[in-house]
């Protein structure tokens, strides 16, 4: 519970301008970019290598934003006050989803080249990838994946593996190709590019929408803005929930085109609102750390978000396992190969078994026990080491969605130059979103009620 009271606009101390600050972690931003992408093309990297890490990179860094845009959308649709001075932060981390966008190209590029390097569905049908091989390539193909139970290590080992198995198998013929055929079957590229259109058209209009309506009401002071946005967050939140679910099944699940979880979509919302808001306080500590929003953020504001992640760490943990359960209950095998490859299976032990036990641990039983207690969310600075460990096991759990997909585990450079390339951007959007205006709402009416806020 909460009570609220009445008081003066902050101390003019209470710095909410970064104009002075935002130059040079703009330029860091930047150079961490170009170093990354060094780090991608100076090696002898395979492109399919490269654009595997990209995807991984991809994944974490939009799923953080998801998560902030949730934040922003849920405090409106809930009339929340509480939270007031924290949303500005919100809305500049959520408004990097256009930038997110411009960096999926080279995703779409690669389904464009029609070679399957990450999507076998992309690959045309009269492709000489896909033709029947003759008796001799076929035997010698078939004693090379009985020699090879597990996901080979090497890349071009695990393409053709994979490739075979996709093209000639029965469930190509059964369950994939009605998919490809006619201009708008569910993997046809150009139904494929229309959906990425809308929903990051839809992910994007929303942060826009909110960001710039929230800051007009700066300049206006025009209480019914605060009406707008919340007559229209109930809305945004269904189709949030339906956009991320589809474009987690095209651009995450499709990597096995054979395997299917309704659960999965729920999934990855879980750990984006969970990322989202350990992003959210990580970022407010760094700006408290530079002297920023000192009068405007609270040890309240803290408690208050420390609930949110010690909550969505509990919710992550529930859907991870019911859809683990559901699945190794069914045994279907159309269902548990995903799984099996990814690591959770006692029969065929894999270099990803360890990854997913450390994601049971490190992103669900260490971090639900370590956020229970009500000091640690009162403490910030454990707070906001809490955020940092959850997040570092949200990229772990991003690895692992896509990563097992090109093979076994081998960690390498070009995942640290596809993460520093997004991050370095993420970072410098941010930044620029933040010198663009308040770092917190001026003239919103429950302004007075989130400076006084304090938890009973």
């Amino acid at each position: 519970m909460a009570a609220h009271a009445h008081h003066s606009e902050p101390a003019p101390e209470d710095r909410i301008k970064l104009r002075d600050s935002s130059g040079m972690l703009m330029i860091v931003g930047i150079v961490a970019a170009a170093g990354g992408l060094a780090m991608l093309f100076l090696g002898n990297h395979g492109t399919q290598r490269i654009l595997f890490s990209y995807l991984m990179a991809w994944v974490f860094f939009t799923t953080m934003a998801l998560g902030a845009l949730f934040a922003v959308v849920v405090h409106h649709a809930s009339r929340a006050g509480w939270n007031v001075t924290i949303r500005r932060t919100s809305e500049n981390i959520a408004a990097t989803l256009p930038v997110l966008w411009l960096l999926s190209i080279p995703l779409l590029i690669s389904i464009i080249n029609q070679k399957g390097t990450i999507y076998m569905w992309a690959i045309p049908p009269n492709s000489p990838q896909l033709a029947n091989p003759d008796e001799g390539a076929q035997t010698n193909a078939q004693e090379k994946v009985a020699e090879n139970e597990e996901f080979p290590p090497t890349a071009e080992a695990t393409h053709a593996k994979r490739t075979a198995e996709f093209a000639h198998g029965p469930v190509f013929e059964n369950g994939i190709k009605w998919k490809r055929d006619g201009a708008f079957a569910w993997y046809s590229n150009a139904f494929f590019f229309l959906r990425i259109f809308i929903y990051f058209a839809a992910w994007s209009g929303i942060a826009l929408w909110f960001r710039r309506t929230s800051i007009r009401q700066d300049h206006t002071g025009d209480k019914n803005l605060t009406l707008k946005m919340q007559s229209f967050a109930p809305v945004c939140l269904v189709i949030m929930g339906l956009t991320i679910t589809f474009a987690t099944f095209d651009l995450i699940m499709s990597l096995d085109p054979h395997w299917y979880s309704t659960m999965f979509g729920v999934y990855v919302i879980s750990g984006s609102i969970l990322s989202g808001f350990a992003t959210i306080i990580i970022a407010v500590y760094i700006l408290q750390a530079l002297g920023y929003l000192r009068g405007s953020v609270s040890i309240e504001h803290y408690h208050d978000l420390g609930k949110y992640l010690f909550g969505f760490t509990f919710f992550f943990g529930y859907i991870a396992f019911g859809q683990y359960m559901l699945l190794w209950y069914s045994s279907i095998p159309e269902e548990v190969s995903w799984y099996a490859r990814h690591g959770a299976s006692t029969q065929h032990p894999s270099s990803w078994s360890g990854v997913i036990i450390a994601i049971l641990f490190g992103q669900f039983c260490i971090p639900f026990l370590g956020l229970l207690s009500r000091h640690v969310k009162r403490n910030k600075t454990l707070l906001f080491l809490w955020a940092i460990w959850v997040l570092a096991f949200h990229l772990v759990d991003a690895y692992w969605m896509v990563m097992p997909e090109y093979g076994a585990l081998n960690v390498s450079v070009v995942d640290l130059g596809a993460l520093l390339i997004f991050g370095g951007l993420f970072l410098a959007a941010i930044v620029w979103n933040m010198s663009r205006a308040d770092l917190r709402p001026t003239h919103d009416p429950r302004l007075k009620d989130a400076l006084a806020f304090t938890n009973i």
